[in-house]
């Protein structure tokens, strides 16, 4: 399927493009902010990560690495519409 990718969040959920993650989970990310929801977008060769609420995008975002999946959350899915 195209629209999976080979990244898994921190429940070993399969990371798929359309989906809604929320990082920057746990004590010390309100340091940062809070939490933060972004979208799994492809971009080229990249599987990146942008704002939501972007409509108007020109550049893709930041490059979703395991890393930064390992301390996400899927908290939409977009392909089960």
């Amino acid at each position: 399927m195209q629209n999976t990718t080979d990244f898994h969040d921190k429940s070993n959920k399969q990371i798929y493009i359309g989906d809604t993650l929320q990082i920057r989970l746990g004590k010390f990310a309100k340091k940062g902010g809070g939490p933060m929801q972004l979208k799994v977008i492809r971009y080229g060769k990249h599987i990146q990560l942008v704002d939501p609420n972007d409509t108007e995008r020109k550049y893709g975002g930041a490059t979703l690495t395991q890393k930064l999946a390992d301390y996400s959350v899927i908290i939409d899915r977009e392909i089960f519409r």
